[in-house]
């Protein structure tokens, strides 16, 4: 039996070598490779970045986000309105030239007697009379000044609502730049949060392949079981995806925090740790007091009850009529038959005043008669419907 056993032991110690020396396999022929996923994180950063601080993100994003642009060219427009309202209360000019040709002759037929019977000439005139005019070009010509003068307290009132508005404006660029402010914050202390955990995973990489290397020397040296290698494969192939995974969220939020800054998102960002905030007893009564007086959304608040207000004014003021001064120059230039300049003997005959059609702005000017039409009177009060 002694024998026996040893003839046992001899043929089977080749077999025993060769799996001892052989280097231990995966099942069901899989083999170990290196993770191509597995990206570490000076690799991310390969385009050379400066490092940028917190602060530095937060000036940025104040200079080129977008939003905070927009509610900056908010308030610009709003200042070009007042401006633009503010010029309605000058005078207005206008100048036409109206060129006109006849088609066609235009007749005037005056039957005998038309004007009365006269003791010594008989009737005026004595036979139908037929007057005729040939076809012609004319041109006339008009100069008008219109000054507005019961729209002045209306434009008034258009004005302050406007720089009422202008305030809100700036309330919401407050308010969008704090928001920012928040934003950037945030995406910066997560991009922080995932490139540091993306250097612990790196660090837990490496122990879980050198622990891989000390199993398969252990089981080479029959220390160990086979089970025992694939546990420690398992858990490094779990570590390398974690830091994939992680890589690719730390991508993710540094395009984020590239679209707060106003840049292009495949601008490389390397951020710096931030010093830890210093604590400081705040008296709870007196930050009540500051958030009520400063918060952007209070402000805001209050001031559109006071353009609310405005809204009413403007819409009572409606009820006044629009008075115009309006002075007016005409002239027929090409015409033989009308006079040339219309001129005012008297000095209140140099103005007309018309009413606006509208009521609540400054309408425009009266309708100018035509060049061949009479103007009756001295003063002409134009009422239009």
């Amino acid at each position: 039996m002694i024998v026996l056993a040893l003839l046992c032991v001899l043929l089977a110690a080749p077999a025993w070598g060769q799996e001892v020396g052989s280097r231990p396999s995966w099942p069901l022929g899989l083999t170990q490779r290196e993770p191509q996923g597995a990206i570490s994180v000076s690799d991310s950063d390969a385009p050379s970045a400066d490092v940028l601080t917190l602060e530095e993100a937060v000036a940025l994003a104040l200079k080129q986000n977008r939003h905070v642009k927009n509610a900056a060219l908010d308030v610009e427009k709003v200042g070009d309105q007042i401006a633009s309202t503010k010029t309605l209360r000058l005078p207005q000019f206008q100048v036409s030239v109206t060129p006109a040709y006849s088609l066609i002759p235009i007749d005037v037929t005056f039957p005998a007697g038309a004007f009365g019977n006269s003791s010594t000439t008989g009737p005026i005139p004595p036979t139908d009379t037929t007057l005729r005019t040939n076809p012609q070009y004319s041109t006339a010509a008009t100069i008008g000044v219109s000054q507005p003068v019961s729209q002045l307290y209306k434009l008034g009132l258009a004005i302050d609502q406007l720089g009422v508005a202008q305030d809100l404006s700036r309330q919401d660029l407050r308010a969008q730049r704090q928001g920012t402010v928040n934003q950037v914050k945030r995406a910066y202390y997560a991009v922080l949060q995932s490139q540091s955990t993306a250097e612990a995973l790196q660090e837990h990489v490496a122990s879980s392949r050198d622990l891989v290397r000390v199993v398969t020397d252990q089981l080479a040296q029959r220390a160990a079981l086979r089970a025992d290698l694939l546990q420690a494969q398992a858990a490094l192939a779990k570590a390398e995806y974690a830091v994939t995974a992680t890589q690719r969220d730390l991508a993710s939020r540094k395009e984020q925090l590239n679209h707060l800054l106003g840049r292009a998102p495949d601008t490389p960002v390397q951020v710096s740790a931030v010093p830890p905030a210093i604590t400081s007893q705040t008296d709870l009564k007196l930050a009540q007091e500051v958030a009520l007086r400063q918060r952007p959304e209070l402000t805001r608040a209050g001031l559109g009850v006071t353009h609310a207000d405005y809204d009413l004014r403007i819409k009572k003021a409606e009820f006044i009529p629009d008075v115009n001064l309006v002075f007016q120059y005409r002239s027929a230039i090409t015409s033989d038959v009308l006079p040339k300049h219309r001129v005012r003997r008297r000095p209140d005959q140099l103005g007309r005043v018309g009413l606006g059609q509208e009521a609540g702005r400054p309408g425009p000017a009266p309708a100018h008669p035509g060049p061949g039409e009479e103007r009756r009177g001295g003063d002409d009060v134009a009422g239009h419907p």
